[in-house]
């Protein structure tokens, strides 16, 4: 109900009714615990998200930390769950960044990138979203000034999704392409040279794409 009121702009009364599911989730964690905290902390992090879009930061923020409190608590039972915990922690960094709170963003997209890290190292179907993380603490690091340090996060993302990049049939419209594209504004800001076999991949992954001619 909540999203239907959110796409019809209705976004005040959006926030209310996700507020009373807070509520009634609230109450039956309370009683059952086991089985409800996790939908708990999904309401809130829909909470948070009505109230960012509101201009309510601060609230935003706390009740995405009481969100990321509940899912700490769910992955360290059930390290399955570590997944939910990265997805949190990648909204309260959000959060954070919303308040210009810079430095504090950029540690938890560090703890989310240190979940995916791991993650992968036993299910590899997670290395995309590490690849995300990476470039989104690119992202805090470049707006804290920290060029060369923004560069190389974004540089390990490129290299992560690159190979999938090589064998697709086409990459035009591919999500994973911005981050090729991150990748080199990241160089400029560094005023870097790009890893040269890395750009030379980059390079044939975009002519094939027609993205770039061999002549350019």
């Amino acid at each position: 109900r909540a999203g239907c009121l959110s796409d019809l702009g209705r976004r005040e009364d959006a926030l209310a009714a996700v507020e009373e599911a807070v509520v009634i989730r609230r109450g039956l964690a309370q009683a059952r615990p086991e089985a409800f905290l996790p939908d708990l902390a999904t309401a809130l992090s829909n909470q948070s998200l009505m109230l960012s879009g509101l201009g309510h930061r601060d609230d935003a923020l706390s009740t995405m930390q009481e969100a990321v409190v509940i899912r700490r608590g769910l992955a360290q039972a059930r390290p399955e769950l570590l997944p939910d915990l990265a997805i949190a922690l990648n909204n309260q960094s959000n959060r954070l960044s919303d308040l210009d709170r810079g430095a504090d963003a950029l540690a938890q997209m560090e703890e989310v990138v240190e979940i995916y890290r791991g993650l992968v190292t036993t299910r590899p179907e997670f290395l995309p979203d590490l690849a995300i993380a990476l470039n989104n603490q690119s992202n805090r690091l470049s707006g804290l000034g920290r060029r060369e340090d923004a560069l190389a996060a974004i540089q390990e993302a490129v290299s992560l999704v690159l190979p999938t990049l090589e064998q697709a049939d086409q990459v035009v419209s591919d999500p994973r392409l911005k981050l090729v594209q991150a990748y080199l504004r990241r160089c400029e800001e560094a005023e870097g040279e790009p890893d040269a076999e890395l750009l030379k991949r980059i390079q044939a992954v975009l002519v094939s794409s027609g993205l770039l001619s061999e002549e350019e």
